[in-house]
This record gives structure tokens, C-alpha cells and sequence, in this order.
């Protein structure tokens, strides 16, 4: 039979999803968002605010009309929605042109004139509708109505943003006004089935599987699968 092992251990993910901007209006997360401030349709260029994008670079182009004034409207050739991806190319300084590929031609754009609306650059997320995932402050402020011991859905908005729903499947209620900054480290990390940073009891098996239990009792009653994950030995 197995035997329990001597030590205990604790679940500690890394990494994940850096979640840079939050809106306690709309309650959504994004991961890079760059304003664009105007268009030059001859040379099919777009000139951005502050930016740390690159060539090669995957965005989505989100535009939302303006409530008062001029709504304004998408940039000419370029879908609004945030659910296609473009990528960076023939960067040169706040200035850049987008296209379809990879390295690819660039996108003949139209429009022109002043931009009215918002006009954002946002970073894909690449998360799933749906997936469970837990929030993690690594360093510096953390975002408002989120806690790091909830497996949180998330629900898509687009490929650039996104919300969270609680367990209750009510989205989760974001709070705060100020912007996060370079040395805010906020995450979102894959649900995995084991809560972050809470303990648990490891038992070896002769298949070279680690199973671990969320109690001693249940590691002691190791049999049971009904309190045991299994995680491959590497």
C-alpha cells in the first residue's frame, strides 16, 4: 500500500495572464490597451499614444462610439469589434501599419479626419469562454473586488477583453479608479482544480503518480478518489 508522505505541500502557480488595464465602469479586464490618435490614410498609418508595441506584435482594434458630441466611427478597412487579430509591422517610433500576417502587407486604410470615439489597440487575452481561472496579485497594487482564493468563469467580450463571473455566476463587481501601473503585476492563472496557496497532502503511488489530498485524514484515506488529485510525476 502507499504510505503518506512525511511532508506537506503547497500549491504555489506562477505566471499566467498579466492583466494590465481595468474598468470598474464596465467591469472588464484587458492586457494591453494603446489609444490611437489619428490615422494618415496615404501612408496607411496608424500614430499611437505611449506604446510598447512591436513588430510582430498580435492586436485587436476595438472602437466604441462616443455617447456625446460626434459618435464617430471604425477606421476603413479595420473591424471594430476587437475580434480579429492584426499584427505590427514597418514600426517606426509611436507609428505604425497593421496587417492580416505575419511580417504581411499592410492594410490599406480610410476614413480620415478627427477621430471621434475610442479608438484602442488591445492585446489578444487568449482565453476561452468559460474557462476557470484565479486571480493573483504578484507584486505592488492589486485590482479592487477580486480575491485570490475564487476559481472565477470567464466571459469574452472579445478577444482583447474580458469579465469575470463569480461562483454565483454574477460578474464580478471591479472597484477602483487608479490605473495600474509598470510595477503592478496582476494575473490571471488557469484553474487547474487546486486553490492557490492552500495546503495539501501528497501520497505516492507505484504508477509514479503523486496524489494529493486536501487533508491528512483524506491523505490517510488515500483510496478514496473521491479526495485525491492525481498530477504525473515528472
Amino acid at each position: 500500500s502507499s504510505d503518506v508522505c512525511s511532508s506537506d505541500l503547497v500549491y504555489t502557480p506562477t505566471g499566467g495572464t498579466r492583466v494590465r488595464e481595468y474598468g470598474a465602469d464596465s467591469d472588464s479586464l484587458t492586457f494591453g490597451a494603446t489609444t490611437v490618435a489619428s490615422i494618415d490614410t496615404t501612408a496607411n498609418t496608424l500614430t499611437l499614444g505611449s506604446t510598447d508595441l512591436a513588430n510582430g506584435d498580435q492586436v485587436v482594434y476595438e472602437f466604441t462610439a462616443a455617447t456625446t458630441g460626434t459618435p464617430g466611427s471604425a477606421i476603413g478597412n479595420l473591424a471594430g469589434t476587437g475580434n480579429t487579430i492584426y499584427y505590427v509591422v514597418q514600426k517606426s517610433g509611436n507609428t505604425i501599419k497593421l496587417s492580416t500576417s505575419l511580417g504581411g502587407s499592410a492594410i490599406t486604410l480610410s476614413g480620415g479626419g478627427a477621430l471621434s470615439g475610442t479608438h484602442l489597440l488591445l492585446r489578444p487575452h487568449n482565453l476561452a469562454n468559460g474557462a476557470k481561472v484565479y486571480y493573483a496579485s504578484q507584486a505592488g497594487a492589486s485590482i479592487g473586488g477580486l480575491a485570490t482564493d475564487v476559481s472565477y468563469t470567464v466571459e469574452v467580450s472579445n478577444k482583447g477583453r474580458l469579465k469575470l463571473k463569480n461562483p454565483d455566476s454574477t460578474v464580478a463587481d471591479i472597484t477602483g479608479s487608479t490605473p495600474l501601473s509598470g510595477t503592478d503585476e496582476s494575473y490571471l492563472r488557469t484553474d487547474i482544480g487546486l486553490v492557490p496557496n492552500k495546503t495539501y497532502y501528497a501520497v505516492p503511488d507505484s504508477n509514479q503518480l503523486l496524489r494529493l489530498a486536501t487533508s491528512a485524514a483524506n491523505a490517510v484515506a488515500s483510496r478514496s478518489e473521491e479526495h485525491t488529485y492525481e498530477l504525473q510525476s515528472h
